[in-house]
């Protein structure tokens, strides 16, 4: 009864109509944060799922078009994908191993052409950003049309160094002289990863001492194992047991690890299929034709097909992929060396593919590669040996479908050699056919360029400084 008395009092009534309207706009108001709430966070997790997919997709293609591949993926996931639509895409640097600086300050991705992106490093990550305005369901009425919502994600690979990728490959390194240093970049092996410990081998002229490799800024990734295996002498030389071995203790070494797959194999029909990639196709008939493939003769049974694929410092300034169409019987091999007379000591800017074993054999110093993109690719569905005289690796990635070997005769020593291995088959830094005796001595450096395929690509923490 009393609230119909206090119904029935005109002044009342109004202020039921003020109560209302109130009411009616905190349910509004109510409405708007849940319905649009909802819609900014599932926008925001749909954004940040886009850029991250994109970010992967930029990094597994860093050498082919990551800004353009980039963009596609996030077009594809339904995120604006031009340049004018609050989409940005920027390829440079991303230190995994140094995230922070002082635990304070955070070492944020560095885009290239930056004035802070540090000196001898090369692009290795893809950062895709999105500030885009998204339309409200009932927020309209307050004014608030559109709300801004942005994603960032950065993606980067990893470098691996040596890739063994058979199912039972293995990757030998054994004990130098003056030390075996591999640094800057993974070590992987779908079967083991073998290590010749140190040994000092006295001999009537002196003692000897073998150095241990040792990893720099270098991880060691085994699907099997990583073992240490034992080092003996054999004179003055190191003999080293690739049968034996305990599993290493090393804080870089993982047994153990997930199998490395998804990297099409380096056979035959994988050649075939980069034929058409060819500046210059060779057959076996164009022996001698030229001063590349200058001569055709045989040693021992086997049939060398010889080519010369030096130029002078700086000739070539755009890549030249040679392709040598010839198949494998058994009794052919290509054999990289000099011809007479000289043209050149730099194997710049090249690519050389083929289905026949190869030898790579330059005497005398010569340069093979170089940094950033004109470093040499050299491609072969068969076995690799490396047997020159004072081969200065500067830049060069092997991918080959057998195994890599060095020569017991090599001489590739230096500081500083800049090389990637990816086999299919084994992978021996150790002199000699007999795998037992002898020594890879210097510095393997995997840092020289861009991280090319086959690569795997990882997402980064994007944290503000301090954060």
């Amino acid at each position: 009864m009393a609230i119909k008395k206090w119904l029935k009092n005109k002044n009342n009534r109004g202020n039921v109509a003020i109560i209302v309207a109130i009411s009616l706009t905190v349910l509004i108001g109510m409405l708007a944060l849940v319905i649009d709430g909802g819609n900014l966070y599932a926008t925001k997790n749909k954004y940040q799922n886009g850029v991250e997919a994109a970010a992967l997709a930029g990094a597994i293609h860093l050498c082919d078009n990551p800004e353009g591949v980039a963009r596609q993926i996030a077009q594809g996931n339904g995120l604006p994908s031009t340049a004018g639509e609050g989409l940005t895409v920027h390829v440079g640097y991303y230190d995994e191993a140094d995230q922070y600086d002082d635990f304070s300050v955070y070492k944020d991705f560095v885009a290239e052409g930056d004035a802070d992106y540090p000196a001898e490093e090369y692009n290795n990550a893809v950062m895709v950003s999105l500030n885009a305005d998204v339309s409200t369901f009932l927020a309209g009425i307050f004014g608030k049309e559109k709300v801004p919502v942005s994603a960032k994600a950065v993606a980067y690979a990893e470098r691996y160094g040596m890739l063994a990728l058979g199912d039972s490959s293995e990757i030998h390194i054994g004990p130098g002289q003056s030390g075996v240093t591999i640094r800057n970049g993974s070590v992987y092996s779908n079967g083991d990863i073998k290590l010749g410990q140190g040994v000092t081998c006295s001999s009537w002229w002196g003692s000897t001492t073998w150095y241990a490799p040792v990893f720099e800024n270098a991880n060691l990734y085994a699907h099997n194992q990583v073992l240490e295996c034992d080092t003996t002498c054999s004179g003055s030389q190191a003999k080293v047991d690739w049968n034996s071995g305990t599993q290493s203790s090393r804080e870089n070494a993982s047994s153990g690890a997930p199998e490395f797959t998804g990297v099409e194999p380096c056979n035959d029909d994988y050649i075939d299929s980069l034929k058409d990639s060819a500046d210059v196709t060779y057959t076996p008939a164009d022996a001698g034709s030229d001063t590349i493939f200058y001569k055709e003769y045989n040693m021992g049974g086997i049939d060398c097909y010889c080519f010369d694929l030096c130029a002078s410092d700086g000739e070539r300034t755009d890549r030249v992929v040679y392709f040598f169409d010839a198949e494998d019987n058994g009794s052919h091999q290509v054999w990289l060396h000099e011809a007479y007379p000289r043209h050149g000591e730099y194997i710049q800017n090249v690519t050389f593919i083929t289905k026949l074993p190869v030898r790579l054999d330059y005497d005398g110093a010569h340069h093979v590669g170089a940094d950033g993109e004109k470093q040499f690719i050299l491609i072969t569905s068969k076995d690799l040996e490396v047997a020159g005289f004072y081969l200065y690796l500067e830049g060069t990635v092997f991918r080959i479908g057998g195994s890599f070997s060095p020569c017991y005769a090599s001489h590739i020593f230096g500081s500083n050699q800049k090389a990637r291995i990816i086999a299919d088959g084994d992978i021996n830094l150790w002199r000699g056919s007999r795998k037992s005796e002898g020594s890879w001595t210097g510095t393997i450096d995997f840092n020289f360029g861009p991280p090319c395929p086959p690569l795997k690509v990882h997402l980064g923490r994007l944290v503000p400084a301090g954060g």
